[in-house]
């Protein structure tokens, strides 16, 4: 049994340090940084133009950035054939929902898309079952910067098991200083915090499918600038 995490950077002593039942509480305390560096996992650190990868039938195949999803998603059919898939923020035009109706294409058992508004999100469950009408389709309303609505859409996320959780809602660049319910600044609470809360809150889902995977969809701001422990809300920075 294992769950694997693909994202490009993960403080696992920061992550470990939280709970949902103590998220919000143990993140109004000021962190302080530590001398010892947080271990660190890292994927990737540049853009990827090209990377090989042996296929579930032993044949290598090379991916450049001229490779489609549904390309992909070919030569991996075993990664997705019967699986059930879950996605934060696939509105329509966007990532999440490129990447939903290319996984599509390789027959997942059912694919839960997660988001703020089921208008935005109709369209792409529309193109999925053009594609293939046996995948079957739910939609879970959830606010990422709100922990109430986020525990409520774990609540009714009912499959015994998700093979597949891509993290991939997120906000960029909000133009006023702005903070969520819980108080946390925006761009942290809809990108991490509620994202890691989800997360937890399905865990026993994620190890009901014996070798899950969590994939974190990040940009390259990390290399800009480390996270901030010590001012983690955004509060120097802000004033």
């Amino acid at each position: 049994m294992s769950i694997q995490v693909n994202s490009t950077r993960t403080s696992n002593n920061f992550l470990s340090s939280l709970n949902p039942k103590s998220l919000t509480s143990k993140l109004t305390k000021p962190f302080k940084r530590s001398s010892k560096q947080p271990t660190v996992t890292e994927i990737t650190s540049t853009p990827v133009t090209s990377a090989t990868t042996s296929s579930n039938m032993g044949s290598v195949t090379t991916f450049t950035r001229e490779t489609t999803g549904e390309q992909i998603v070919a030569a991996l059919p075993r990664s997705v054939e019967g699986k059930t898939i879950l996605i934060t923020g696939p509105s329509a035009g966007g990532l999440g929902a490129e990447a939903v109706t290319s996984l599509a294409a390789g027959n997942p058992a059912q694919i839960i898309l997660v988001g703020r508004s089921q208008s935005k999100i109709d369209p792409v469950i529309a193109e999925i079952k053009a594609k293939n009408s046996n995948i079957k389709c739910e939609f879970v309303q959830a606010d990422l910067t709100d922990n109430a609505s986020v525990r409520a859409a774990a609540k009714n996320i009912t499959a015994p098991k998700i093979d597949i959780l891509i993290n991939n809602a997120g906000v960029m660049a909000i133009k006023d200083y702005t903070k969520s319910k819980d108080g946390f600044e925006m761009q942290l609470a809809a990108n991490h915090i509620g994202h890691f809360l989800l997360t937890n809150l399905i865990m026993d889902k994620l190890v009901a499918a014996g070798n899950a995977r969590v994939v974190n969809v990040t940009s390259m701001g990390y290399e800009t600038e480390e996270f901030r422990f010590d001012d983690y809300n955004f509060q120097v920075g802000f004033a």
